[in-house]
């Protein structure tokens, strides 16, 4: 029997260029990144260990003490920040061939958990298991919810999500999660899962990688 190795979480990654946000985010704050977290990370670099990323994401959760922090920082992410990734999405003709083709490359940006897409009868599901760990709250919902937002992004539309489900426990506050996805969002689940409807799915992206302003 051949059993494939699966890196723990330790050895995971992610794209420098997604790192970028975070410094970002503290710009728009009026906060000194650099001071707070170190030096700005090199997109020439092209990944930060996933530890470094942890280390940085809950030094900012510890300064604000607020809820739904990772929801703030998706609230700046472009497609550059997804790297070639991102800007292949935009090439794509609809939101759903744009999820597939995120799905397949995601690993180049966010080398967790795998990605796994599936078509159900009321819309597609996009899952995140713990093969190779748990990455944290902080972790996850940043990355939920920047895959969320450019997805919102290219369409120029907001629209809700059927359903979220995170692995981690509750916050005291959810309504931060409630008000930015749309939909039902639990928590303690056995995988992080994002339900979309066709109707989303069937919408058509910006052309030529300029991205729409955003309409209810």
């Amino acid at each position: 029997m051949t059993v494939s190795w699966i890196p723990a979480m330790a050895d995971t990654r992610i794209a420098a260029s997604f790192a970028q946000l975070l410094y970002e985010y503290l710009d728009r704050q009026g906060l000194d990144a650099q001071q707070l977290l170190g030096t700005r990370p090199d997109p020439g670099q092209h990944f930060v260990p996933m530890s470094d990323w942890q280390t940085w994401l809950k030094r900012v959760d510890a300064v604000e003490g607020r809820a739904g922090l990772g929801l703030r920082i998706a609230e700046g992410i472009s497609a550059r920040h997804f790297g070639v990734v991102g800007y292949a999405a935009l090439a794509c003709s609809n939101l759903a061939e744009a999820l597939q083709r995120m799905e397949r490359y995601h690993a180049s940006v966010y080398d967790a958990n795998p990605a796994r897409v599936e078509m159900l009868p009321d819309g597609v599901a996009v899952e995140w298991g713990i093969e190779r760990g748990r990455p944290g709250a902080l972790v996850d919902e940043t990355a939920i919810a920047s895959l969320v937002q450019l997805a919102r992004d290219m369409t120029g539309h907001y629209w809700p999500l059927r359903k979220v489900s995170f692995v981690n426990p509750r916050p005291d506050d959810v309504r931060p999660y409630q008000d930015f996805f749309g939909g039902v969002v639990r928590f303690g689940e056995p995988v992080t899962r994002l339900l979309i409807s066709p109707e989303a799915l069937a919408l058509p992206l910006a052309m030529n990688g300029n991205l729409p302003t955003l309409t209810s």
